[in-house]
């Protein structure tokens, strides 16, 4: 946890060299699975309709999209396509708009049938400011729904972009639900007639929208194997297994072992007790791997 010296905080409240602060999120689902999603967000943002997929708050300019993409490889997408904006200190407003999010999104339950989504931090830069300072800058402002502060923000990629400039900030490796964010920080350029925001964040024929729901259903994918509790539970059913034994080898002592119990335990091999079909398990290297089940 970093603490702020006055100098800090009054400096962070306002940098006169960033201003006009939005929040753009993106989500990402199975086709004609959103609707749930999306009417939270319209109740919980108190947006009107506008228009047959499009709903706005123009008291808040807040807008919302809900659309299919044309393109063949998105075939079975829905995206849910949200825009925040919110005057004053860039780093305050940016705040106040994540919490906005979280209170109409406590929890994984509206996002169960999202494989990701995406937080823009946006903002606009002052005349001739350096772009790459400020993003330094603003680094510890940008972060998933419901997250702790970073105590090392840091920006895992950076480029210029017509308008602009985007830096990655975070990937969805963590988990599924809120946890599958990926965050940036795009910072338009001024004087830009607001082009990176127009042809590359929010629309549905954005420049970043397809090369971001190409990543997320990859990360989707990737979390699958890697996330799928499988660990877990063979962990958890071999300390069964463990106890299971140890109770059998109590009573062998005691000759109260049934001659059914120990066939039970013979043929059980670790692969059966996980209960996991096509997983394979080697109890010396306490791991199971996918593949065909093996017996001890």
């Amino acid at each position: 946890m970093s603490v702020q010296t006055n100098n800090q905080s009054a400096r962070a409240a306002h940098r006169p060299w960033v201003q006009e602060a939005a929040l753009i999120a993106n989500f990402y689902g199975k086709r004609g699975q959103l609707h749930s999603l999306r009417d939270d967000l319209v109740r919980g943002l108190d947006l009107l309709p506008l228009g047959q997929h499009d709903y706005a708050n123009a008291t808040t300019k807040t807008f919302l999209r809900h659309f299919e993409l044309p393109a063949a490889s998105a075939h079975d997408t829905t995206v849910v396509q949200l825009a925040l904006n919110m005057p004053g200190a860039v780093e305050a407003a940016w705040r106040a708009m994540r919490e906005q999010l979280e209170a109409v999104l406590p929890d994984d339950s509206a996002l169960t049938a999202v494989w990701g989504y995406t937080l823009i931090y946006q903002a606009e830069l002052a005349q001739d400011v350096p772009p790459a300072t400020v993003l330094a800058e603003l680094l510890p402002a940008a972060r998933r729904l419901h997250s702790p502060v970073s105590e090392q923000p840091q920006t895992l990629a950076q480029t210029d972009m017509p308008g602009g400039l985007v830096g990655l900030i975070d990937l969805p490796l963590q988990g599924d639900g809120l946890n599958a964010a990926t965050v940036y920080i795009a910072l338009s350029q001024p004087d830009s007639n607001n082009r990176l925001v127009r042809d590359v964040l929010y629309n549905p024929a954005a420049a970043l929208l397809m090369a971001d729901l190409t990543a997320h259903k990859g990360y989707h994918q990737m979390r699958q194997y890697r996330l799928g509790g499988l660990d877990v539970q063979y962990r958890h059913n071999m300390k069964t297994l463990s106890s299971h034994t140890d109770i059998l080898l109590d009573n062998l002592t005691r000759a109260t072992v049934t001659a059914g119990e120990l066939d039970d335990l013979a043929s059980g091999s670790v692969a059966k007790c996980c209960g996991i079909k096509q997983l394979s398990c080697n109890s010396e290297r306490n791991e199971c791997v996918v593949g065909e089940h093996s017996t001890l």
